[in-house]
């Protein structure tokens, strides 16, 4: 009837084991205070029962989940620095399980693991970021050049070179390869000649000493000029 307890006793299947426990039990129920043989309902139960694990067993269960953990980072994706960091950290991980007596304990080291490793860069990470930060490096040299030092033909290879380096940083597959493409580009651009400098125009200054020899070259006077010029000075003193 709706509302009614029913006990079903499990005496005699070993109820101190749960692979004992555990399977299909049929009953034949009839309502309480009735006597004799009752066909009215039948009911079928299928019982699973988990026991408590030990800690020695808990210890094994998240030592394979650890494990498995592990398994989900390859080492030929990190550089091998990166690499040791992993490895030591899932070693930490490992002592921790070992020492738990709970299985919160142990669930906190599989996770920290986790964690810590997803923070590691693979080297592919690794690269992208070193030939941002180079080539923003060799875009800061080449914006050090002043176009107006050099020739047509002399710009024109100062900034091949440094179009070549950007070219070789971005298509390197090792940061060891980026480095040497913008050193390359770097000397390249620096062996490029500047265009000589412009004569200019001298100073237009008299000499102090009055010589009128130095006076008649600086004026561009030659000649009876320059005896001229002699006369005049000696009048003068």
């Amino acid at each position: 009837m709706p509302g009614e307890t029913v006990t079903l006793p499990m005496s005699g299947r070993g109820e101190t084991r749960a692979e004992l426990i555990t399977g299909d039990y049929t009953f034949s129920l009839r309502p309480q205070g009735t006597t004799g043989d009752y066909y009215g309902y039948t009911v079928t139960l299928t019982v699973s029962v988990t026991m408590p694990q030990t800690v020695d067993e808990l210890r094994d269960t998240y030592r394979q989940k650890l494990a498995d953990a592990l398994a989900a980072y390859t080492e030929a994706d990190y550089l091998a620095d990166d690499w040791a960091d992993i490895e030591a950290t899932y070693q930490q991980a490992l002592d921790a399980i070992n020492a738990a007596t709970d299985e919160t304990a142990m669930q906190e080291a599989v996770a920290g693991f986790q964690a810590a490793a997803n923070l590691v860069p693979t080297a592919a990470e690794r690269l992208a970021a070193e030939q941002e930060r180079i080539l923003a490096e060799l875009d800061q040299a080449y914006a050090a050049y002043d176009k107006a030092d050099y020739t047509t033909e002399g710009w024109a290879e100062l900034t091949a070179a440094y179009e070549q380096g950007r070219r070789g940083i971005a298509s390197a597959t090792s940061i060891a390869d980026a480095q040497a493409a913008q050193q390359a580009a770097v000397s390249a651009m620096a062996a490029v000649a500047q265009k000589p400098a412009d004569p200019g125009t001298e100073p237009d200054t008299i000499p102090a000493t009055g010589d009128p020899a130095a006076i008649a070259a600086l004026m561009g006077l030659g000649g009876s000029a320059m005896l001229a010029a002699g006369v005049v000075a000696r009048k003068r003193g």
